[in-house]
């Protein structure tokens, strides 16, 4: 072979060899825009339950929905109005006559929150502090417990919306990671979470998320302590447009051990929860 005709041969080679390589490394900006006078809703459907051994268990389903306005922030963080427009809890403790007295109050409180609003501040991809509460319990008679509006409650419903973004453009494959925390039935939970982007078609990014979870508390379900850990996982679809998540669903699994004066257990968590940014 001729060396001219050898060295486009090779020129050739590596030119197709640099093109499929480069073909998918277009990187993708995700984020919210956060713009003030934004508009978006968010809504979810959750199922947990949990096995205490040879104790009554618990079963609880939630369905959730908000809209959320961008407000002018001082540039320090981010300040959305957050409006309920949905909040439905069915409970379930396996004991006779707790079941309808906590589900009946739930459904009392719960019914009073439609159409109330609070303002909730968000840095460094979590919600940071809640204000506002005050008068909403006042206008409602004060029947409404605090811990309704603290940030872990706020963060175990929504914060997912925050935490999802990478913070840098991306490209297909790359993934980022982020820890946070949340209160699932009174026990504060602590995860960390392997973000990955796997595709963008049509503007829609897909992005799949994995991790682990620890939480531990006096109070939660059953004798105390109760300290419990295992592993979740998760598929968000995410418009490149606004930044905003269209849909998608969780799942996570939990074990653990209890202990009080009827002695040591076993407790087993699961849980799963569909995302949509339409009413169900």
């Amino acid at each position: 072979m001729k060396p001219r005709i050898f060295h486009a041969v090779i020129l050739t080679i590596l030119s197709i060899t640099i093109a499929s390589c480069n073909s998918g490394s277009e990187s993708y900006e995700i984020r919210m825009q956060m713009k003030p006078g934004e508009r978006f809703q968010q809504f979810t459907k959750m199922e947990t339950k949990v096995d205490l051994g040879t104790l009554p268990g618990m079963e609880m389903k939630t369905a959730t929905g908000a809209e959320f306005v961008v407000l002018e922030g001082d540039g320090s963080v981010e300040r959305l109005k957050m409006t309920y427009l949905d909040l439905n809890t069915d409970f379930k403790f396996g004991v006779s006559g707790v079941d309808k007295r906590s589900d009946s109050m739930m459904k009392v409180n719960n019914k009073k929150l439609i159409g109330k609003s609070v303002v909730i501040n968000v840095d460094d991809s979590r919600v940071v502090q809640v204000s506002g509460f005050e008068e909403v319990r006042d206008d409602i008679n004060d029947t409404l417990p605090k811990i309704m509006f603290t940030p872990e409650a706020v963060n175990s419903l929504f914060g997912y919306m925050f935490a999802i973004y990478p913070g840098k453009p991306v490209k297909k494959g790359d993934s980022w990671r982020h820890q946070s925390t949340m209160s699932v039935m009174n026990m504060k939970m602590n995860m960390i979470t392997t973000y990955t982007l796997v595709k963008v078609e049509a503007d829609v990014a897909e992005i799949k998320a994995s991790g682990t979870l620890a939480a531990s508390a006096d109070n939660a379900p059953g004798p105390a302590p109760v300290s419990v850990e295992g592993v979740h996982s998760a598929k968000y679809r995410i418009a490149l447009n606004d930044g905003h998540i269209q849909g998608g669903d969780f799942s996570m699994e939990l074990e653990g051990k209890m202990s009080g004066a009827m002695g040591t257990g076993t407790m087993k968590m699961r849980g799963k929860q569909v995302i949509s940014d339409k009413p169900f």
